[in-house]
């Protein structure tokens, strides 16, 4: 909960257009202030909700995204790996033992 309400204070700007698009403080009961109070934090507490919910759904995206990247870097390694393995130099021995028994 804690972690959620830090993220929020740093959300994209777009996430604050939620206040325009959640029922604007138009309606505002004369002479009772407790239901002022009610609809304004009723209010609040959709607008805070909607976020979590963005939020969320941005992070899954990202989450799909860096996975995506993770695996294209995993392909390029073995493609690389698989080059070297197959690339032999002057001296006879593969490329990619002689970089091995280096950092080895």
């Amino acid at each position: 909960m804690l972690e959620m309400r830090g993220l929020c204070k740093f959300l994209s700007k777009n996430f604050d257009q939620l206040e325009e698009f959640i029922a604007p403080m138009i309606y505002s009961p004369l002479n009772n202030d407790q239901k002022m109070i009610e609809v304004r934090n009723k209010r609040y507490k959709t607008i805070q909700e909607a976020k979590r919910i963005w939020l969320n759904v941005f992070l899954n995206a990202y989450e799909v995204q860096l996975q995506e990247y993770d695996q294209q870097y995993e392909n390029e390694f073995l493609q690389l790996e698989s080059h070297l393995l197959n690339n032999i130099n002057i001296n006879g021995s593969c490329v990619y033992q002689q970089l091995h028994s280096q950092n080895g």
